[in-house]
C-alpha cells in the first residue's frame, strides 16, 4: 500500500474491531512516512502536537512487529531514519499524546545522530544499549528513568566510549551517576547535566583516575597532558568559550612531557561580562593566586598559561 508523498506500508496485518475500539497487529516489511505526510494525514490537533524531533529525523521506516489500539502500542523491530537507526522493544500507553505518553522497554543503536535530533551542535553520534521507563515524547515533556550502556557518544568532536549511566532524565536534564571507561578518560561522576536549554549547565562531582586532555580535545596546548584527582564543577554557558561558574580541584596530579606536579587543592572562578570580557580568578596556594582578564577564548587559553 502506497499513499501520496513518502508514506508506504507493506506487511501482513490483522484488524479486529470491538465497539468503538480497534486492534491492529502484524509484521511490517515496510512502514514508512515522514513529518510532512504525518502533518497532512493526521487530524489538526494531533498534527500540531507532532514533536520537532520527528521532523529532524527525516524519512522514517519501521521494520518488525507491531500491535496498536486506541491507547496502546507495542513495537519490536528496527526504526531506520535519516539520522540513524534504532532497535526498539517497548510498550507505549497513550502514545498519541506528546505529554501523557508512557513507555517502558529497551532501545539499542549503533549510530544515531543525537545532535541533529536535539538540535545541539555540541553533540554528534551516539551508540546505546539502554532501558527506559518514563513519560513524554518531546523534550518539553520527556521524563524517564535510564539504566544502561552508552557505548559511544560524540561530544565536542571527541568520541567517548564505554559509559555506564544510571539516573533520570527530565526535560533534557540528566541527574544520576556516570561511570566512564574510555581509553583516554576513566572516571566516576555524580550530579546534574542540563544540555536541553540554550545555556548548558553542569553540576558534577567527579573522581578522575585518568584524563588525557589533549586526546579529549579539552586542552590543545599540550597533547600529552594527563590529569587525575577530584573535581567539583558548577558552570553554565552556551559554549565552552562562554562558560561561567566555579571549578574546585583537590588531590590533583598533572603530568606532561616535561614535568609532573601535585596540587593539594585550588579553585577557579570563571566570569564573563556582557561585552564578552573574561575574568578568571585563580586561588591556588600551591601554585599562584591572581586573575586573568581580557577578550580571549577559553579553549585557547592553554597556550597563554603553559609556562
Amino acid at each position: 500500500l502506497r499513499a501520496a508523498g513518502q508514506t508506504a506500508v507493506s506487511g501482513d496485518l490483522k484488524l479486529r474491531l470491538k465497539g468503538g475500539d480497534y486492534n491492529i497487529s502484524g509484521t511490517f516489511k515496510r512502514l514508512q512516512t515522514d513529518y510532512r505526510d504525518l502533518v497532512n494525514t493526521l487530524p489538526g490537533s494531533k498534527a500540531q502536537n507532532i514533536p520537532l524531533e520527528v521532523k529532524r529525523s527525516g524519512l522514517m521506516n519501521y521494520v518488525g512487529t507491531a500491535e496498536i489500539s486506541r491507547n496502546y502500542l507495542n513495537l519490536d523491530g528496527e526504526l531506520h531514519t535519516d539520522i540513524g537507526n534504532l532497535r526498539v522493544q517497548s510498550d507505549f500507553i497513550h502514545y498519541s499524546s506528546v505529554s501523557k505518553a508512557q513507555y517502558s522497554g529497551f532501545f539499542t543503536s549503533r549510530r544515531f545522530d543525537i545532535g541533529k535530533l536535539t538540535d545541539n551542535s555540541l553533540l554528534g553520534n551516539i551508540a546505546i544499549d539502554i532501558a527506559l521507563d518514563g513519560t513524554g515524547l518531546s523534550k518539553a515533556y520527556f521524563k524517564s528513568e535510564i539504566d544502561g550502556q552508552v557505548n559511544e557518544l560524540e561530544v565536542h568532536g571527541y568520541r567517548y566510549k564505554n559509559i555506564t549511566a544510571r539516573g533520570s532524565i527530565k526535560n533534557g536534564v540528566f541527574k544520576g551517576s556516570i561511570l566512564m571507561d574510555d581509553p583516554n578518560a576513566k572516571l566516576t561522576a555524580n550530579g546534574k547535566v542540563d544540555m536541553a536549554a540554550e545555556v548548558y549547565q553542569f553540576e558534577l562531582t567527579a573522581n578522575i583516575e585518568k584524563m588525557k586532555l589533549g586526546k579529549l580535545k579539552l586542552y590543545g596546548a599540550d597533547s600529552l597532558a594527563v590529569l587525575s584527582g577530584n573535581i567539583n564543577v558548577a558552570v553554565h554557558g552556551s559554549s565552552l568559550d562562554e562558560a561561567v561558574g566555579t571549578i574546585q580541584f583537590s588531590d590533583i596530579h598533572y603530568t606532561n612531557a616535561y614535568k609532573q606536579r601535585y596540587f593539594k587543592d585550588f579553585n577557579i572562578a570563571l566570569n564573563r561580562d556582557q561585552q564578552g570580557v573574561h575574568r578568571i580568578q585563580i586561588n591556588a596556594p600551591d601554585i599562584l593566586s591572581g586573575e586573568i582578564q581580557g577578550r580571549f577564548k577559553l579553549t585557547q587559553l592553554g597556550s597563554l598559561t603553559e609556562n
